[in-house]
């Protein structure tokens, strides 16, 4: 029976990836909640805004077509539009 002297440098080396793979995983995932929580104010507001737009801007296009007619809801959408735009700029 021969036994060597010499270290077990794989396994040592399999073990060293595995703790370096591990720890950027839980590095990245870390990163990644950071910047979801950096970001969750501003984006909970454009989603409500962008929201707010895709149900009124039918809802008052059909509005002013009951009411006063085809001519007041073009005028009524650019008028929608304009203000839009003035809220992003």
């Amino acid at each position: 029976m021969l036994i060597s002297n010499k270290p077990n440098i794989r396994g040592i080396r399999k073990i060293a990836a595995d703790v370096k793979y591990r720890t950027q995983l839980i590095g990245r995932d870390q990163r990644l909640f950071a910047g979801l929580i950096a970001t969750r104010i501003e984006g909970m507001a454009l989603g409500f805004v962008f929201a707010l737009v895709l149900v009124l801007v039918p809802f008052l296009w059909v509005l002013y077509g009951l009411l006063v007619g085809v001519g007041a809801a073009i005028v009524g959408l650019i008028f929608i539009i304009a203000i839009l735009m003035a809220l992003f700029n």
